[in-house]
């Protein structure tokens, strides 16, 4: 019994962590630095967690063509 609610209790400390993470509007040091070097004056400050998540998409997704012009429509 011990046992079945140590289990429930990481269970749910684990998602409840997965959960923070997944609402965050910060993008990491990385990304920010990426970011500006193909838009130098991005304002990055209030991010929305669905433009983060954009631009992350963005960033590391496979498709580098027309980057730049890709995330400034994101933060429009």
């Amino acid at each position: 019994m011990k046992r079945i609610l140590a289990l429930a209790l990481v269970t749910l400390a684990t998602a409840a962590g997965a959960a923070s993470a997944m609402t965050t509007t910060e993008l990491s040091e990385s990304s920010k630095a990426e970011v500006r070097r193909f838009v130098p004056n991005a304002d990055l400050s209030s991010l929305t967690v669905a433009q983060a998540g954009a631009i992350e998409a963005i960033l590391y997704g496979g498709d580098n063509d027309a980057r730049g012009a890709k995330i400034r429509a994101v933060l429009r």
